[in-house]
């Protein structure tokens, strides 16, 4: 679902924040790009730009259901003879010829190949690999709502 996205900001510090996204989804390929607070009625009439200093706009960005896609992966995974193991702890992690020798807190696993899943986790299982992942868990709020009658803007 390409639906777009606006992130408001109430403070330049927010705005220095989002010009860094700017940039960062530039050399992905991705086009956002700042809004000022006077602008931001010419996306969203109905918007009270009060108290904002302007926002960051993603015109081509989607939604998906996090779940469902997990849950599709999976499926591919299975269908070429992965396995997934859930409900375990990684305790430790031994490379081998040819693959791994996972320690868990429901015994030891062999896996030829391993998919770091952790979710918020993510950096300490890279962390048992050796490696270091560069991302960490944000929260944000997200108001979703559905119309009876389109906006005629959107």
């Amino acid at each position: 679902n390409h639906i777009g996205y606006l992130r408001l900001a109430r403070t330049q510090a927010q705005m220095a924040l989002f010009a860094r996204s700017v940039e960062i989804q530039g050399e992905a390929g991705l086009r956002s790009r700042l809004v000022r607070a006077n602008e931001l009625r010419d996306l969203v009439p109905h918007i009270n730009p009060d108290g904002l200093e302007g926002g960051l706009f993603g015109p081509d960005n989607g939604f998906l259901d996090p779940h469902e896609m997990c849950n599709f992966l999976a499926g591919i995974l299975r269908a070429k003879g992965g396995e997934i193991r859930q409900y375990r702890k990684l305790l430790g992690v031994e490379r081998r010829p040819g693959g791994y020798r996972l320690e868990t807190s429901r015994g030891p696993v062999d896996a030829d190949a391993v998919v770091n899943a952790g979710g918020a986790w993510a950096p300490q299982v890279a962390a048992l690999f050796g490696q270091r992942l560069h991302i960490w868990p944000e929260r944000h709020e997200a108001v979703v709502i559905h119309l009876d009658e389109p906006l005629g803007y959107t």
